[in-house]
């Protein structure tokens, strides 16, 4: 059953990497806006994060607008994950342009290893692709999806580049292990992890 499911996924993004560019980014636009008006509490958070972060700044049809483009551009990363799995090694290169790794191997040369941090934007699933290029191992922290059958393929997804990765809870022991092998960890450090297991940070002052 499992791997019956697992085929369909694969089929599903096989068959949504053959839609063109300018035709997934159409069906996204307007996927994100039934999501946006039908997703009453997630369209709260976005509309109440707008107005932390932007205040009197922005007018309210301006929040409004932005936080209605944050849920296209999610909608989208499915569609822009299926169409970089049918993507060679020199068409990524070709495609994205990767700045500051000289920074990144200055760091390394200490012998420490260097913690690579950033946040939920843009598509961070693209992200791991940049392991082509760091010379040292890297590790990235996630938090496992409950349903096994998309974890596993969430887990295939990020580790095709040769990235290795380390489960969130209880990821304190791996992560100083590598850090100690002068190894890179990759952390999206914008999730709330709990007042227990982080420390609380005033973002906006």
């Amino acid at each position: 059953m499992n791997f019956l499911i697992t085929k369909i996924i694969q089929t599903l993004l096989a068959v949504l990497g053959l839609i063109p560019r300018t035709w997934s980014n159409k069906i996204a636009s307007q996927l994100g806006r039934i999501w946006f008006a039908l997703d009453r509490s997630h369209r709260h958070i976005a509309l109440n994060n707008m107005k932390v972060a932007f205040g009197v700044e922005k007018t309210e049809s301006e929040r409004n607008q932005l936080a209605r483009e944050a849920f296209k551009n999610i909608v989208r990363i499915p569609f822009e994950v299926a169409w970089s799995i049918r993507l060679s090694d020199k068409q990524y290169s070709n495609i994205f342009e990767i700045k500051g790794l000289s920074h990144l191997k200055k760091v390394q040369k200490r012998g420490k290893g260097a913690l690579l941090l950033t946040a939920h934007t843009g598509n961070w699933e693209l992200l791991p692709f940049v392991t082509r290029y760091i010379e040292h191992p890297v590790n990235i922290v996630y938090k496992p999806v409950k349903a096994q059958i998309a974890d596993d393929f969430i887990y295939q997804l990020r580790t095709r580049f040769g990235a290795q990765m380390i489960p969130k809870k209880r990821s304190m022991r791996r992560i100083l292990h590598s850090l100690q092998r002068n190894e890179c960890i990759g952390i999206l450090f914008d999730q709330d992890p709990g007042r227990a297991n982080g420390s609380y940070a005033d973002f906006f002052g």
